[in-house]
C-alpha cells in the first residue's frame, strides 16, 4: 500500500502535467477537436479519481487488518515467549535424585511452573480469537498462507499441552522419589539406633573377670552377634546404593552420609569389639606376665646376691660379673617396671580384694630386694673398681718400665760411632737425656710397689710381683750401661773440644806466622832480625807439634776405649802436622837463605871497605899526576897517566856500586845472590 501510494503521488504529477498539455492544446485546437480533447480529458480524470477513490478505501481497509494483525503478532510472540520461558525453567530444573531437601526444592519448582503454565492459558485464547479475523482474510486473499498459519497455531497449542501434562508427569515421579528417599532415611536411622545398642553392649562387656573361661565364652557370643548386625548393615547399605546407582549412577548426598555414618558407627562397633578382644587378651597375659614376672625376678635376685658375694675369684673376674650383674640390672628394672604396671592394673581391675594385697606386697617386697641388691653391688663395684684402677695403674707403670727399657735397648744398640765433635756433643747430650730418664723409671717403680701393696691388701695379686722383679732387673740392666756410656761420652766430648780448640789455637798460630812472615815490616827488618825469627819459629813450630799429638794420643784413649771412630778424627790433626812440617821446611829454607844473603852482604861489605880503599889510593895517585910538578917536561905522559887513573876510580865506583846495589837489593828479598860478584 506504501508503495500504491508513492506511486499515487508520482501518476498525479503526470496528470497534472497531462492536464497542462491539454490545456495549451486545447487554446491552440479547433472547436471541434477542442471538444474532443476535452472529452478524453474529462474521462481520463474521471477514471483517475473513481482509481484513488478505490485505492483509498482498500488501503483503510488494509491498514485496520495491518494493526489487528500487529496486535496478534505481539500476543501470539509474548505466548510463545512466555511458554518457551516455562519450557526452558522446567529444562533447567535438576530432576536427579540427590538429597531430600532437593527432591523438596525441585517439587516445589514444579508446583511453581504448573501455576505458571496454567497462568498463560488467557494468552492462548487471546491469541486464538485475533487469528480467526486473520485466518478468514488469509482464506479469502492467500489459502497457503491460511494453511500454514493455521499449522503454526495448532503446533503451538500442541506444545501448550505437552508441557502441561510432562510438567504433571514429572511432579508426580518427584513425589513418588520423595517417598522413596524418605522410606530410606527411616531405615538407615533404625539401622544406627540398633548399632548404637549393640555398640553400648560391647563397650559395657567386663573383660577381667577372675572367670576367664566364661568371660571368653561370653566374648565370643558378643563377636558373633556384632558380625551378624554388620553383615546386615553392609547387605543394606549395598543395596541401597545399587538400587540409586542402577537408576541414576549417583547415590543421594543425604543418603550416602547417612549410609557413611551408618558404616563408621559399624566400623566403631567392629573396632570395640576388636578393643574388648584386646583387652581380654591383655587382661589374660598380664597375669600369666606378672606370675612369670615374680619367679624370674626372685630367682635372678638370689643368683645375683652369690655372684656379688664371691670372694674366691680375681678382681678382673668378679668385675665382669659384676658389670654383667649391672647390665642385666636394666632389664630386670624394666621386668620389675613391668610387673609393676601388670599388678597396678590386676589391682585396678580385679574385683577380688584378696587378689589387690597379694599383688601389691609382692610388688612392695621385689623392689625392696632389687634395692638392696643395688646398694651391696654399689659397695662391691666401688671396691672391685679401686683394686682394678690399682692393677691398671701397675701394668701402665709397668708397660711405661718395659717400654722405657725397650726404647732405651734399641737406643743402646746404637754402637758410639764419632766423626765429628757436634756428633759427640749430640750423642753426650741423647745419653744425657737417657741418664735424665732413669729418674722416670725409678719413680715408676717406686709407684709399682705401692700399687702392688694396694691389690695384695683386697685380692690376689697373680703374677704383678714376677712382673715387677722383671722390670726392675731390666731398669737395673739398662740403666748401668745408660751411665757408663754417658760418662764415657762427657769425657771424650770435654778432651775432643781440647784437642779441637788446641787445633784452632795452632792454625791460628800458623797463620799468623805465615802472615808475620809474608808482611812488608817483616822484610824491612834486618836480616840477621829476620833470621832470629826463623830461628825462634822453629822452636816455637816444635812446641806446636808437641801439643797437637799429645791431644790427640789423649783422644785416642778414649777412642780406644768403647768409641769407635773414623779417619777423620785425627785427620784433621795429621793436616795439620803436616803443615807444621812443610812450614818448618818454608823457614828452614828461608833461614838458610838468610844465612847466605847474610854472608854475601858480609862479604860485599867487606868487597866495598877494599875497594873504597883503593878509590882513595887511585884517586891520590891521580892528584900526583895532575900535579903540576908531575912529568912537566912531558905532558903528554902526564896526560895520559891521569887517564889511566881516572879509569881505575871510575871501574872502581862501578863496582862500588854494583856491590852497594847487590846488598841492597839482598836485604830487599832476603835471599842472597844466585851468582855472586867476582872480586
Amino acid at each position: 500500500m506504501l508503495r500504491i501510494k508513492v506511486d499515487d503521488k508520482n501518476q498525479q504529477l503526470e496528470l497534472d502535467l497531462l492536464q497542462q498539455r491539454v490545456n495549451e492544446i486545447i487554446q491552440q485546437a479547433d472547436q471541434k477537436n477542442r471538444q474532443n480533447i476535452q472529452s478524453q480529458s474529462d474521462q481520463v480524470s474521471e477514471e483517475w479519481t473513481s482509481l484513488v477513490s478505490d485505492l483509498e478505501k482498500r488501503r483503510d481497509t488494509l491498514t485496520g487488518l495491518a494493526q489487528m494483525w500487529e496486535v496478534f503478532e505481539g500476543r501470539w510472540q509474548n505466548f510463545e515467549s512466555l511458554l518457551s520461558s516455562v519450557s526452558e525453567k522446567a529444562k533447567h530444573l535438576d530432576y536427579v535424585v540427590r538429597s531430600k531437601e532437593h527432591l523438596v526444592q525441585t517439587n516445589k519448582s514444579l508446583k511453581e511452573l504448573q501455576s505458571e503454565a496454567e497462568g498463560i492459558r488467557s494468552f492462548q485464547e487471546e491469541v486464538k480469537k485475533l487469528s480467526s479475523t486473520i485466518l478468514t482474510y488469509l482464506q479469502e486473499s492467500s489459502p497457503p498462507s491460511a494453511n500454514a498459519l493455521s499449522t503454526k497455531l495448532d503446533q503451538l497449542d500442541e506444545t501448550y499441552e505437552r508441557l502441561l501434562t510432562d510438567l504433571k508427569v514429572k511432579r508426580e515421579n518427584i513425589e513418588e522419589d520423595l517417598k522413596e528417599i524418605e522410606k530410606v532415611l527411616r531405615d538407615i536411622k533404625n539401622y544406627k539406633t540398633s548399632l548404637t545398642n549393640l555398640k553400648q553392649e560391647v563397650e559395657k562387656f567386663y573383660v577381667f573377670d577372675a572367670n576367664i573361661e566364661k568371660t571368653q565364652e561370653d566374648l565370643t557370643q558378643l563377636q558373633t552377634k556384632v558380625n551378624s548386625e554388620i553383615e546386615d548393615t553392609k547387605d543394606f547399605s549395598s543395596n541401597i546404593i545399587k538400587k540409586y546407582t542402577n537408576l541414576q549412577s549417583l547415590v543421594p548426598s543425604d543418603v550416602a552420609q547417612e549410609l557413611n555414618q551408618l558404616e563408621l558407627l559399624a566400623e566403631s562397633i567392629s573396632n570395640a569389639m576388636e578393643e574388648k578382644d584386646r583387652e581380654f587378651k591383655k587382661a589374660r597375659t598380664t597375669r600369666t606376665d606378672f606370675n612369670n614376672d615374680v619367679d624370674e625376678i626372685q630367682s635372678w635376685i638370689k643368683d645375683a646376691e652369690l655372684q656379688i658375694q664371691d670372694r674366691s675369684i680375681e678382681p678382673q673376674i668378679l668385675h665382669d660379673n659384676l658389670q654383667r650383674i649391672q647390665s642385666d640390672f636394666s632389664s630386670t628394672n624394666d621386668r620389675l617396671d613391668k610387673l609393676t604396671r601388670n599388678g597396678r592394673l590386676i589391682i585396678q581391675k580385679t574385683r577380688d580384694n584378696e587378689e589387690k594385697e597379694i599383688t601389691q606386697s609382692t610388688i612392695n617386697a621385689l623392689t625392696e630386694q632389687l634395692s638392696q641388691l643395688k646398694s651391696l653391688l654399689d659397695e662391691r663395684k666401688q671396691q672391685v673398681g679401686e683394686t682394678l684402677d690399682a692393677w691398671q695403674r701397675f701394668l701402665t707403670l709397668y708397660q711405661a718400665v718395659m717400654q722405657w727399657v725397650a726404647e732405651k735397648k734399641v737406643f743402646l744398640k746404637d754402637q758410639l760411632y764419632l766423626s765429628t765433635l757436634i756428633e759427640a756433643k749430640q750423642k753426650l747430650h741423647e745419653y744425657s737425656n737417657a741418664a735424665k730418664s732413669c729418674k722416670s723409671a725409678t719413680k715408676n717403680l717406686s709407684d709399682m710397689a705401692k700399687e702392688l701393696e694396694n691389690i695384695g691388701d683386697i685380692t690376689s695379686v697373680g703374677d704383678l710381683p714376677q712382673k715387677m722383679e722383671e722390670a726392675e732387673e731390666a731398669k737395673a740392666e739398662v740403666e748401668a750401661t745408660i751411665l757408663k756410656r754417658n760418662g764415657l761420652l762427657q769425657e771424650t766430648s770435654e778432651e775432643w773440644e781440647q784437642c779441637e780448640k788446641k787445633i784452632k789455637d795452632v792454625k791460628g798460630w800458623i797463620e799468623k806466622t805465615k802472615t808475620a812472615l809474608d808482611s812488608p815490616q817483616n822484610k824491612k827488618k834486618p836480616l840477621r832480625d829476620q833470621h832470629g825469627l826463623r830461628e825462634k819459629m822453629l822452636a816455637d813450630i816444635h812446641i806446636q807439634k808437641t801439643k797437637i799429638s799429645l791431644s790427640v794420643e789423649k783422644l785416642q784413649v778414649h777412642f780406644r776405649s768403647g768409641i769407635e771412630s773414623d779417619s777423620k778424627v785425627t785427620e784433621s790433626a795429621e793436616d795439620l802436622l803436616v803443615e807444621l812440617d812443610e812450614l818448618k821446611e818454608v823457614i828452614k829454607t828461608q833461614s838458610s837463605e838468610l844465612e847466605m844473603a847474610i854472608s854475601q852482604v858480609d862479604n860485599y861489605q867487606q868487597e866495598v871497605q877494599q875497594l873504597r880503599q883503593q878509590i882513595v889510593q887511585v884517586e891520590q895517585q891521580l892528584r900526583t899526576t895532575m900535579a903540576p910538578n908531575y912529568l912537566p917536561h912531558d905532558r903528554d905522559q902526564a896526560i895520559r897517566d891521569q887517564q889511566v887513573q881516572k879509569e881505575r876510580v871510575r871501574t872502581l865506583q862501578r863496582k862500588l856500586s854494583v856491590r852497594n846495589e847487590r846488598m841492597k837489593h839482598i836485604m830487599q828479598r832476603g835471599t842472597p845472590d844466585k851468582e855472586p860478584l867476582g872480586t
